[in-house]
């Protein structure tokens, strides 16, 4: 039997005739497992609905059918008006018990009052040779255009169909779909290619279907698609959705997409272009699991993006799956396009006025790129010149959208002509997508005057101002780095005659950027000794980012106005390469713990001087610096923050000001993703430190890494002290600070993004325990307590760690696409390559947030049932909480007079105090029941018991703190009384 012809009689007949049919099919049958299982749940839910409908409302419409078949009476009348309103499936199952006689009786007394649809329910349950006589009888009751009529008609006798078709004149189209179910997929593939005309009036959906339920071979799924390749857009979302899954499913089994990752989505994508056009840029992106977290270089996703140019810009949804690599790719293929095309004067000219219409915010500025690249082939044909006025207004325009659009920093008074540039890039010197993935004016700027970069101008120029690039001599600059790339060449050449040399490896941009930085504040023969000599760049980093360049004036030759005085310090009064010079012990690590000083010294030479009587040594420095006077005032809730403050060994009150309000964000968190782990591991002690610790703030100070503020990575300290999917690891050998990592968490994965040291840590362990064993434990902790508390869906899988300061050799690495955080505008560089510490990276990660939430064990709570006898240290630390809680709360800071208080307990984020006159005071700041209940439970043992009323708000609780003063006066009076 045809598959839609079972499934309608399964569906109209009742079940005691669909159970026969049901019997048949399961024994004759040769389906696919699609069909049985779509069968089975028709079956069973009928059989389901049968039961229900037995129990409630089945005697009633079988007596009123039983009065309905005998005459047409009041009775009868009655009875049909209480039953009409029944669901079409009870009058299937009840008619389904009558005889023919019965059915007669009905369709005799009722055939006027009775909707279509149990007209037809009634001839279906006559016997078959009856059936064409009541069809005939009947018809004018018949409705050929209700939905049911289709399935009436499949499920009719060979002798009632014909009768059908004389009726209505043949108008009852038999699918021709139903000729395919019992076919081959090759040949439903061929009937379906080889027949297009007779399916023409078949809705594309349920061609869908068919090919989702009978057809397993992407290749013939893509061969039908093709012949329907007009016809497309009429799939419903639905569908579509179902046939990518479809064919990622196949892919993935035939091996293909695994090994061809990028081109699966791409052909899924050319295949059915029309119907993703239809769909838009974001809904294919997300159909196909294109490009979507928006970090990575995702060919396909490019591919896509590049065919909805015409309607894709910078707007909020974009952004979600376009960085600055997507960019590049696009510009890149956009002018592969263009250079094939012939150009005459007439399509420059036309695309010159084009550029007049641009959006301000499109996606790239291929009306720009194609009306220069026209430019230049013309020229290159000597058909125009450089005085064409059409080549002058589109380097005028071309300019202007330049100025329009780059950030400038206001240092910069006078025009800065980038005729130099528009020339390189009508002669093809230099790349397009350089110079429109440029956002600042000091980028560009660089950029004309570099003539090419291996990397992003904004970036080399980060510290520097717009004026200080404009003015500065960098041809020193441009002749090291060349220096550079020739010497590495030579030796690459060398060790390596087969492989090819990469000059970015020779002069990263890091490199150019410090190059840049170095020239400007230390002059060119310093700068020059510093980037040449073995200091590592880490350490470099640490060092030489974090002075302000943008206070050194650049003369009218373009040489920095240096601070003599203060190079003497630093460099010695003789050359650069003097070997007792302070900067050459910094460079040979001699002088590690002095080197974090170096900006503070650079960016307040005279205060620092003052602070050593005039005369600076190193000694003297240090002394200086490690007791160092803090130039902001703290407030009494941000005394704790003190030690971490002083850690950082700075005296820049704008710099300060930004680490007191990490500290405020960490104190706000009360959460994590990532769990807590602390322990000892031999000599190693370790520790992921609290959401709240202010601690978090100093590591980079410690390690001498540029995870501190205003360092290049200052948005992953931000990160680590803000996010809930951010934390800080710390490792400390023999009571020694040795490292630190910012962690992340994204999804499946906990990253401990670099290891950075804070002295040369190789050797820092015995042969029995190494420090990759301490990562190693800490990943497997992580797993477990993950696999402890997650749901498995949401559990980490994965633990890695990012190869940057120090590497833990022979771990595996993170193959094909490597994790990154959720959260945007991240320094991630130091993860750029993964190892795997425990677990393993899921063929398809989730990269998302998950519902876990680890809170941290609370604070001690200090208690002193006596102020008289209380440790002198606890109470002053008790004191400073107080303190602290008392001015969050009501912004009082007046110090606490200890001879009027008599008991004290201060908790984490609470404190009840009582006073000798036998007064109580109390404050709660939690926002959570644990500081609610910790706080009730150390009342109690003051001989207090009080109902602590509260509110819900904001996902936590607003405290009543009014009513629980009350009652704690009220009760604490009564025990004394007592």
């Amino acid at each position: 039997m045809n598959f839609e012809i079972l499934l309608s009689k399964l569906l109209r007949l009742p079940l005691s005739k669909a159970q026969e049919i049901y019997n048949e099919y399961l024994q004759n049958n040769n389906d696919t497992f699609a069909n049985n299982m779509r069968a089975s749940n028709i079956f069973v839910e009928k059989a389901q609905t049968r039961k229900r409908i037995k129990d409630e409302c089945f005697e009633t419409a079988f007596m009123a059918l039983a009065f309905m078949s005998q005459k047409k009476n009041q009775l009868a009348d009655m009875m049909l008006e209480e039953t009409k309103p029944y669901p079409l499936i009870v009058w299937m199952e009840v008619i389904g018990e009558m005889d023919d006689e019965g059915i007669k009786g009905v369709l005799k007394n009722y055939s006027d009052k009775l909707p279509a649809s149990i007209i037809e329910t009634l001839i279906l349950n006559l016997s078959d040779s009856k059936q064409a006589v009541a069809i005939n009888k009947y018809k004018n009751k018949l409705n050929p255009k209700a939905e049911t009529f289709y399935s009436f008609y499949l499920c009719l006798s060979k002798d009632a169909q014909i009768e059908v078709d004389k009726l209505t004149n043949n108008a009852v189209k038999i699918n021709p779909l139903l000729q395919l179910s019992n076919q081959t997929p090759e040949q439903i593939k061929e009937n379906l290619i080889n027949n297009i005309s007779q399916y023409k009036t078949i809705p594309m959906d349920d061609i869908i279907e068919t090919i989702l339920l009978n057809v397993n071979s992407s290749e013939d799924i893509f061969s039908i698609l093709e012949a329907y390749n007009d016809r497309q857009k009429e799939i419903s979302d639905m569908r579509f959705k179902l046939l990518v899954g479809r064919l990622k499913v196949l892919l993935n089994e035939e091996n293909y997409f695994q090994k061809h990752k990028f081109e699966n989505a791409s052909e899924i994508f050319n295949k059915l272009k029309p119907r993703f056009k239809t769909l838009g840029l974001k809904n294919s992106l997300s159909i196909l699991d294109a490009n979507v977290d928006g970090y990575y270089d995702c060919e396909h996703g490019n591919e896509i993006i590049y065919e909805f140019l015409d309607i894709a810009y910078e707007d909020d949804s974009l952004r979600d799956y376009v960085n600055e690599k997507t960019i590049s790719s696009l510009i890149e293929r956009f002018i592969t396009e263009c250079q094939k095309k012939e150009y005459s004067i007439e399509d420059f000219r036309r695309l010159v006025e084009k550029t007049t219409t641009t959006k301000p915010h499109k996606l790239i500025k291929d009306d720009y790129i194609e009306a220069m690249i026209a430019c230049g082939s013309l020229m290159k044909n000597h058909i125009i010149s450089d005085q064409d006025p059409y080549f002058l207004e589109l380097r005028r325009r071309f300019i202007s959208m330049l100025n329009d659009q780059t950030e400038k920093d206001g240092t910069l008074t006078e025009t800065v002509s980038f005729n130099g540039l528009f020339y390189r890039l009508i002669k093809g010197s230099v790349d397009f997508d350089k110079v429109f993935n440029t956002k600042t004016y000091k980028g560009l700027i660089y950029l004309t005057k570099s003539g090419h970069v291996f990397n992003t101008p904004d970036l080399i120029t980060k510290y520097l101002s717009d004026e200080q690039v404009r003015k500065l001599d960098i041809s020193s600059v441009l002749h090291l780095k060349k220096e550079l790339i020739r010497e590495a060449k030579s030796k690459h050449k060398e060790l390596h005659p087969e492989q090819e040399f990469n000059p970015r490896v020779a002069v990263s941009e890091f490199k150019e950027r410090m190059m840049l930085q170095l020239l400007c504040y230390f002059g060119e023969i310093k700068a020059r000794h510093i980037i040449k000599s073995d200091m590592k760049t880490t350490r470099m980093e640490n060092i030489f980012d974090n002075i302000n360049y943008k206070d050194i004036v650049i003369d009218e030759e373009g040489k920095p106005i240096v601070n003599q005085e203060l190079m003497d310090f630093l460099f010695g009064r003789g050359s650069a390469t003097e070997k007792n010079s302070v900067m050459n012990k910094i460079i040979r690590e001699e002088l590690l713990e002095f080197g974090r000083f170096v900006p503070e010294i650079c960016n307040n030479y005279e205060e620092v001087k003052k602070a050593c009587h005039g005369i600076i040594t190193v000694k003297r420095a240090l002394s200086h610096f490690e007791d160092v006077v803090l130039p902001v005032t703290l407030k009494p809730n941000e005394q704790a923050f003190k030690p971490a403050l002083k850690e950082m060994r700075i005296t820049n009150e704008d710099t300060l000001t930004k680490g007191i309000s990490l500290c405020h964000d960490a104190k706000n968190r009360t959460s994590s993703t990532i769990p807590k782990v602390k322990g000892k591991l031999g000599d190693f002690t370790y520790e992921i430190l609290d959401v709240k610790d202010p601690f978090a703030l100093a590591v980079g100070y410690l390690s001498h890494c540029c995870f501190v503020v205003d360092g290049i990575s200052y948005s992953a300290l931000k990160h680590s002290m803000q996010s809930i999917n951010g934390r800080t690891f710390v490792v400390y050998h023999k009571g020694k600070f040795l490292t630190q990592s910012w962690m992340w968490r994204n999804g499946d994965v906990v990253c401990f993004d670099s290891v950075e040291s804070g002295s040369s840590i190789h050797g820092a362990y015995n042969d029995d325990i190494k420090l990759v064993d301490v990562y190693k434990h800490v990943a497997d902790e992580i797993m477990d307590i993950s696999k402890c508390n997650e749901p498995e869906e949401e559990r980490v899988k994965v633990v890695t760690v990012g190869a940057s300061d120090y590497i833990f050799k022979g771990l595996p690495k993170v193959e094909g696409k490597v994790p990154r955080p959720q959260e945007r505008d991240v320094y991630v560089y130091d993860s750029e390559s993964q190892g795997i510490l425990a677990g393993e990276l899921p063929k398809k990660p989730k990269y998302e947030p998950v519902s876990i939430r680890y809170k941290d064990p609370r604070k001690r709570v200090h208690k002193f049932l006596s102020i008289e006898e209380a440790d002198i240290d606890d109470l002053d630390e008790a004191l400073l909480k107080l303190q602290a809680i008392k001015y969050e709360a009501t912004g009082n800071e007046e110090i606490e007079d200890l001879t009027t208080i008599n008991q004290l307990f201060v908790g984490q984020d609470w404190y009840i105090k009582t006073t000798k006159e036998g007064n109580v005071e109390v404050e709660i700041l939690g926002d959570e029941d644990s500081a609610l209940d910790e706080c009730k439970s150390y009342a109690e043992l003051l001989g207090i018991n009080f109902e602590m009323e509260h509110k819900e708000l904001n996902d936590g609780y607003k405290i009543s703190k009014d009513d629980i003063v009350k009652q704690l006066r009220k009760t604490k009076l009564e025990s004394r009384r007592g």
